[in-house]
């Protein structure tokens, strides 16, 4: 049985892209999210908590919609997830967690946070 034949060598466009350090290349900032988009952030999240305790069984559309809208604005986010996990609990759905996440976001954004 031959050998198998020798593995070629990468592209060499490949090869530009390694830094010459050989560390791994950190991704590109995010881009910021204008005052409009914070502000609007802030009122779905408190309209969202203000909906989930005044009708309590409409918490499923609610947070499914409140997910959506944020994943729009800013993008797939860690912290997004963090906040749907509470709120699948259904006693837990009462405390202002899509409100919280809303001021965690913004203050980061506001405050000039970097690597959020």
């Amino acid at each position: 049985m031959p050998p198998p034949p020798p593995i070629p060598p990468p592209p060499a466009e490949e090869l530009e892209l390694v830094e010459e350090t050989g560390a791994p290349q950190t991704p590109p900032p995010r881009p910021p999210v204008g005052v409009f988009a914070c502000a609007f952030t802030l009122l779905v999240a408190a309209c969202a908590d203000a909906l989930e305790v005044a009708f309590p069984l409409a918490w499923v559309p609610v947070d499914i919609a409140v997910a959506l809208l944020l994943l729009l604005i800013w993008g797939r986010r860690w912290e997004v997830a963090v906040v749907i996990l509470p709120e699948l609990i259904p006693g837990v759905s009462m405390f202002p967690t899509w409100t919280l996440l809303a001021v965690y976001l913004t203050t980061g954004q506001v405050l000039g946070g970097k690597g959020k």
